[in-house]
């Protein structure tokens, strides 16, 4: 099986965490530590043989058990003809933009803006929820979703697996994000921007930074990849990435 930038190094990520396996004609994601974790939990399915979802659920049920969602990672180039069934089923559809660079662009940061290794978990949780809650999503699954998240995350900066970066404004914490090596390239993980420091340059200076670092350990390129429908794609830009190719997902509560 060949897979794109993105979805390939969501791959080699999911399995620091979590299981990626083999099973038959495609390939299973599972991450034990949390399992209301989409993308975590789920099908990945080869965009030739994506079928119809019924046909698919018997695999659900065997290899993801009492998972309370459906989540495929598609694997290639989806048409819209076979996305329909899965559309008609109730499935939501996401394209995101997988973005690249091999250079660090950008003004250097305010003087007010400090950034470095991120050194408190426990602001990082409340920057998280605080953005998420913006988004709608606020309930308490979500807060359990956010912090099996965060520890599994932490474990990977413990294991030297990733590097997690911080930005502090004003002495506060106002952004996170992390950097995974992986041998395609250093990918980025959860930019994530308190709701009160956005269009302030904080996520720009901050991958900026991060990026930098990554390279100068060695990375041959830095990897990201952000929802086709949000702004980020100009934040990034800014700092020197460009878009070199799109990722689809289907979930389904």
């Amino acid at each position: 099986m060949t897979t794109e930038l993105g979805l390939a190094t969501d791959l080699v990520i999911a399995a620091l965490t979590g299981e990626v396996r083999l099973s038959g004609d495609h390939r299973v994601v599972v991450t034990p530590s949390n399992p209301t974790f989409y993308s975590g939990n789920a099908l990945v399915i080869p965009a030739a043989i994506l079928a119809e979802p019924e046909a698919w659920e018997p695999s659900f049920v065997v290899e993801l058990p009492g998972a309370p969602h459906r989540m495929v990672l598609v694997d290639g180039e989806v048409t819209d003809a076979a996305l329909a069934p899965w559309l008609a089923a109730g499935f939501v559809a996401t394209t995101s933009d997988v973005m690249v660079a091999n250079a660090m662009i950008g003004p250097p940061p305010r003087d007010a803006l400090v950034l470095g290794a991120l050194d408190d978990w426990d602001a990082a949780r409340e920057i998280t929820l605080a953005s998420d809650a913006v988004e709608g999503h606020a309930d308490a699954g979500h807060v359990g979703f956010v912090r099996a998240r965060l520890a599994g995350q932490r474990a990977l900066v413990e294991r030297g697996a990733a590097r997690w970066y911080g930005a502090r404004l004003d002495g506060a914490l106002v952004a996170t994000l992390g950097i995974v090596a992986t041998e395609l390239g250093a990918r980025f993980q959860d930019v994530i921007t308190h709701p009160d420091a956005r269009r302030r340059g904080v996520a720009s200076a901050l991958v900026a930074h991060a990026g930098r670092a990554a390279l100068a350990d060695g990375a041959t390129r830095l990897i990201i990849v952000v929802d086709s429908e949000s702004t980020a794609q100009r934040v990034y830009a800014r700092v020197g990435f460009a878009t070199v190719g799109t990722t689809t997902n289907l979930s389904r509560t």
